[in-house]
């Protein structure tokens, strides 16, 4: 199966563009539906949520009738607070194989669109979200110190405020330093 097309929805996430070929239209927010999940224990096929991204698509309609719509928990228009470009990709199919292929066809495209630097949200059941094959490696690292201080960083922590590269920051890592209680100060 081609990882770069999906199946359109029913109706789009809050009136947002659909594209079923998100190598075609990269963006900066990307929603895609993830229909079917993880098996169940002893079931070499996964469990089937097919109905739940398009349901959660539709509900999103008793709310939102567009990005022009105005909000009044926002005091503005919707489309004041999203950024310019968000496009619902549709759903990922099962293309009938093993739940590991399957796996690796969903891995392969949200790599893609990651490294696009998308946003990515992921609509699905129960289980849809539960993919374990979502590892980034090593935990990352944050800038620190002096050099960070008024910049403005995007949440990769790369700047986004026109200054260029940061020089002079210090690394800290995300999951902090592991330190024995014996150790710590009183």
């Amino acid at each position: 199966m081609n990882t770069n097309t999906t199946h359109a929805p029913l109706r789009p996430f809050l009136n947002w563009p659909i594209a079923s070929n998100p190598r075609a239209q990269p963006t900066q927010v990307a929603l895609l539906g993830l229909p079917h999940s993880e098996p169940y224990p002893g079931n070499p096929h996964p469990n089937d949520q097919a109905r739940a991204p398009d349901a959660i698509r539709w509900q999103s309609g008793q709310f939102c009738d567009g990005q022009a719509h105005w909000d009044f928990d926002l005091g503005a228009e919707l489309s004041s607070v999203l950024p310019p470009h968000c496009v619902d990709y549709g759903n990922m199919p099962w293309a009938n194989g093993s739940y590991d292929e399957h796996a690796a066809q969903v891995t392969e495209l949200l790599a893609s669109l990651w490294g696009d630097g998308a946003q990515v949200f992921i609509l699905g059941g129960d289980h849809g979200v539960t993919w374990r094959i979502l590892t980034l490696g090593a935990p990352g690292e944050a800038e620190v110190g002096a050099a960070i201080l008024g910049r403005v960083v995007d949440g990769a922590g790369k700047p986004i405020d026109g200054l260029g590269p940061i020089r002079g920051a210090g690394h800290w890592p995300l999951a902090g330093k592991l330190q024995s209680p014996l150790d710590r100060g009183r």
